[in-house]
């Protein structure tokens, strides 16, 4: 009986091929990932760095004036512009007839514009 080599004797125990990790890659990728998270820290501890709430294409419920009906109404619409003010602090969405202060009166959902109209009525 010979004797069996221990990645020989792990592929029979576990069913699985045994992968070769390339250590210098991986400590290379780390080292990159790290590089990159310190710059994305800097830019958020500086003030430069602002994530969307939403992107392009985004599916969202914007509050209208209904000159007809006389009052509010939730439109579905598509994102097609964010932008942030900085000065303000406050993201604003176009759905391309205009631009709208984000969860003011744009919404990403149609419970959130429903809770809005909800409250300019009462």
């Amino acid at each position: 009986m010979s004797k069996l080599s221990g990645e020989m004797e792990q592929r029979l125990l576990t069913g699985r091929p045994i992968r070769r990790v390339d250590v210098r890659g991986l400590i290379s990728e780390v080292e990159r990932l790290e590089s990159e998270l310190s710059e994305y820290q800097e830019a958020k501890a500086d003030g430069r760095l602002a994530v969307s709430p939403c992107k392009v294409g985004d599916i969202v419920f914007a509050l209208y004036w209904n000159s007809k009906s006389e009052e509010y109404e939730a439109r579905k619409g598509a994102v097609r512009t964010a932008r942030y003010d900085t000065p303000d602090g406050i993201w604003m969405v176009s759905d391309g007839e205009k631009f709208s202060v984000w969860r003011k009166n744009i919404f990403p959902t149609i419970e959130e514009a429903e809770a809005a109209l909800a409250s300019l009525e009462a």
